[in-house]
């Protein structure tokens, strides 16, 4: 009974990752339609308004970062897991109602800022609050739950936007159904988190909230909860207040360079996650569907989040029994080969002239670029967000979650604004090609640098 009313506060709170699933995975099939163009491309010439896609994919991901590294921070650490999760849903709202009732470039462009903001908080404070709530036995499950719903909300997003029918407006007010039930029952569904509680307040009023939240997380086992509530003050005695960033770069012993070392491997997660290049698949890949001419490109990018949200399941039953570290090397190694197919593909496809071929080898392309993501989603999907959130200690724990988070939106931003120019210097196959050598490079790090936190 305990553990499914934690799968279910978990599910509530991952309505958050929906949210921005859709909001990320709305704008490229939107922007395919011709009311779209019509909409905003105007008397515009064609690289104008691939600019214009372009800033509003890019600057969705930098109100994302800016969020992350500013705002979600602080927010998180003074008022709490939950009202970061409220405030950045109610930015989402705001963002949201902005891309559906506006029809100018610039209004819109600061519109997918507003979105990216809001989702940054949201995707800043999840993975700490679910880390705080679960018990470690299903810790890996919950957390990975995080990736599985960003990737059900690309998934129907990918999904509505195949009917021409479909509206821009609607793909854009999407993401207004789980924002507005996510603040509507916030406070009344979500508990506090009891770490965040004692943390505050180390004295007998916490210890009392803090016995209250951990009551109706583990349904009432006052041992179990006793036990759990002692574990986490004497976690929390054992560490200082929350350290300075010169602290933590000037502090030369062995707890200095412990912290030094774990937001360098939590940073490079993030890093190399978005250097493999899924987000560019994500957001660009009806783009290049359509460029190979393998039917309907929305549909095929449909089928490429179905197949993340397939193997994504996979992650939830494996990742708490076969461990964090063996599936990112097994990922790995498996969007390595299909990354380098994809490339091979990728040529043939520029380099055949007979139309029956060239489809042939598209649609060929479409099958190791779902291989890919299938290998992404079963551990780079979702260990990248879990693994920060379980090795930084409570005193260094915003600061950890603030640096790898910016990271991720950072490179993510710098990876999908430089996607235009890259494939116009290097071609399709080139970038491909970059990404298979900077996936070979992800699996260097983790057999030299990631240890295993399982349990």
């Amino acid at each position: 009974m305990a553990v499914t009313k934690i799968y279910l506060i978990v599910l509530f709170a991952c309505l958050g990752s929906v949210l921005f699933g859709v909001t990320v995975g709305n704008f490229g099939p939107a922007s395919l339609k011709r009311p779209f163009e019509e909409a905003f491309a105007k008397d515009e010439n064609e690289n104008m308004f691939k600019f214009f896609k372009n800033c509003c994919t890019t600057f969705l991901t930098i109100g994302a970062a800016v969020a992350s590294l500013s705002a979600a921070p602080v927010l998180a650490g003074h008022y709490g897991r939950r009202l970061t999760l409220c405030s950045g849903a109610a930015l989402s709202i705001v963002g949201s109602l902005l891309q559906v009732l506006v029809v100018e470039q610039r209004v819109f462009v600061f519109a997918r800022l507003i979105s990216g903001f809001g989702g940054g908080c949201v995707m800043y404070a999840l993975p700490m609050f679910i880390s705080e709530i679960a018990p470690p036995a299903i810790r890996g499950a919950c957390g990975s739950a995080v990736q599985l719903c960003f990737v059900i909300g690309m998934v129907a997003a990918a999904g509505l936007n195949v009917p021409e029918g479909f509206s821009f407006q609607w793909s854009f007010a999407l993401p207004l159904f789980p924002a507005c039930a996510l603040v509507a029952g916030m406070f009344f569904v979500l508990p506090m988190s009891p770490r965040f509680v004692l943390l505050k307040r180390q004295n007998t009023d916490g210890v009392v909230k803090a016995r209250e939240a951990l009551m109706k997380l583990r349904a009432n086992d006052r041992d179990a909860v006793e036990q759990e509530l002692a574990e986490i003050q004497e976690d929390i005695s054992s560490q200082s207040e929350s350290l300075s960033w010169t602290e933590i770069v000037k502090d030369s012993g062995t707890r200095g360079r412990s912290i030094r070392q774990r937001l360098f491997v939590g940073c490079m997660l993030q890093v190399l996650q978005q250097l493999s290049g899924v987000n560019a698949i994500v957001t660009r890949g009806a783009d290049i569907f359509k460029a190979a001419g393998v039917g309907n490109p929305n549909l095929c990018n449909f089928a490429v989040h179905g197949t993340n949200l397939v193997f994504t399941l996979v992650l939830l039953v494996v990742i708490d029994r076969w461990g964090r570290r063996f599936l990112l090397l097994l990922s790995g190694a498996g969007m390595l080969a299909a990354m380098s197919a994809a490339a091979f593909l990728a040529w043939k496809v520029e380099n055949t002239e007979d139309e029956g071929m060239k489809k042939m080898w598209g649609w060929m392309l479409l099958a190791a670029v779902c291989t890919y993501m299938a290998s992404f989603a079963v551990g780079w999907g979702g260990v990248p967000w879990l693994y920060p959130s379980e090795i930084f200690p409570m005193d260094v724990k915003e600061k950890g979650m603030s640096m790898s988070g910016g990271c991720q939106w950072i490179f993510n931003c710098l990876i999908v604004g430089a996607l235009d120019f890259q494939i116009a210097q290097m071609g399709t196959v080139g970038t491909f090609v970059s990404y298979a050598a900077c996936i070979a490079a992800t699996l260097a790090f983790v057999d030299r640098c990631v240890p295993e936190t399982k349990g």
